[in-house]
C-alpha cells in the first residue's frame, strides 16, 4: 500500500461495505428534480456512498439521495455532497458522496448483509 493509499484509508470516518444488489439508489439536484438512478452502488456506509452514475455531478454539488430496497423501510432519503467525481468510459461519473446526516449503523447493515439465500 502506497503512502498515499494509506494516508486516504485514514481519513474515512466509518468502514465502507458492499451492497446487496437489490438495493436501488436515484439522486437528484433538489427534492422535486428528475431523479437518476445510479447504475452501481459500489459501496456504502454511514457516512455516504460511491456511486457510478450518468449525470453531471461534479465536486461540491449538493444533491437528494433516495435508497430503496431496504428491509426496514420503504424509501430512505439524505442529502448528500459530492465529494470526489472522475469522469469514466461511456458518460457514466462515478463519485463519493457524504451524507450531511449519517445513516443509522442498523440501516447499513440491513443493505450490506449476506442474503440467506446466498
Amino acid at each position: 500500500m502506497s503512502l498515499l493509499e494509506s494516508m486516504q484509508r485514514s481519513r474515512r470516518r466509518s468502514r465502507r461495505q458492499a451492497a446487496r444488489q437489490e438495493i436501488t439508489v436515484e439522486w437528484r439536484r433538489n427534492a422535486w428534480g428528475f431523479a437518476r438512478r445510479v447504475q452501481a452502488l459500489l459501496d456504502i456506509s454511514q457516512d455516504g456512498i460511491r456511486v457510478a452514475t450518468r449525470g453531471d455531478l461534479t465536486v461540491g454539488d449538493q444533491v437528494e439521495i433516495h435508497i430503496t430496497g431496504v428491509a426496514r423501510r420503504h424509501v430512505i432519503q439524505r442529502t448528500a455532497r459530492v465529494i470526489w467525481a472522475l469522469p469514466a468510459e461511456g458518460g457514466v461519473v462515478c463519485a463519493g458522496l457524504r451524507f450531511l446526516r449519517p445513516l443509522p449503523l442498523a440501516d447499513v447493515v440491513s443493505m450490506t448483509k449476506a442474503d440467506a439465500n446466498q
